[in-house]
């Protein structure tokens, strides 16, 4: 299995863990989302690319995803 499904994180959550370097954010906002507020550390990634991009990711840490929803 490439990806197993974990519970969201609270932000306190995704805050520490960054500070740890743990684990790998990827921010699959669309543009204007990412302009009106960047994530330090996130790697900005179009959702619609994100198949084609894991191979960036390091299979070695976890990753979280950040993204819009309604």
């Amino acid at each position: 299995m490439l990806f197993r499904h974990t519970p969201s994180l609270t932000p306190r959550e995704a805050a520490e863990g960054l500070s740890r370097g743990n684990p790998q954010l990827v921010d699959v906002r669309q543009s204007p989302e990412v302009a009106q507020a960047r994530v330090e550390g996130a790697r900005s990634t179009h959702l619609n690319e994100l198949a084609h991009r894991l191979g960036e990711l390091d299979a070695d840490r976890p990753v979280a995803f950040l993204c819009a929803s309604a």
